[in-house]
């Protein structure tokens, strides 16, 4: 799956029955090294991705924000990644909702 590059918007690769694709990652926002954003093909329920270092995590936003799953995060930058997330929690459901619908 081609994609182009748009102000904004980052690519990413994505495993999609066992081949490697590109997909198109709308950034919600970035701060202190972490970058918040979603891949273009999201579901339910709503959540956003965050990068920091070489590490990703995911976090449920729908309800209240909870760690769903992380790959090479240490503790500390989860709990700040959360903190992040929490107080930005209206800013990524603005930007869900605008991206994803």
């Amino acid at each position: 799956m081609a994609c182009v590059n748009l102000t904004g918007f980052g690519t990413g690769l994505r495993r999609k029955g066992g081949f490697a694709t590109e997909a198109v990652m709308p950034k919600v926002f970035e701060k202190n090294g972490y970058t918040f954003f979603f891949y273009s093909n999201e579901h339910l329920p709503i959540h956003v991705h965050v990068r920091y270092g070489g590490g990703e995590a995911v976090f449920d936003v729908e309800n209240e924000v909870e760690l769903r799953e992380s790959q090479r995060m240490k503790m500390s930058e989860l709990r700040k990644a959360q903190e992040m997330a929490q107080e930005n929690r209206s800013l990524i459901l603005e930007k869900w909702y605008e991206h994803i619908g």
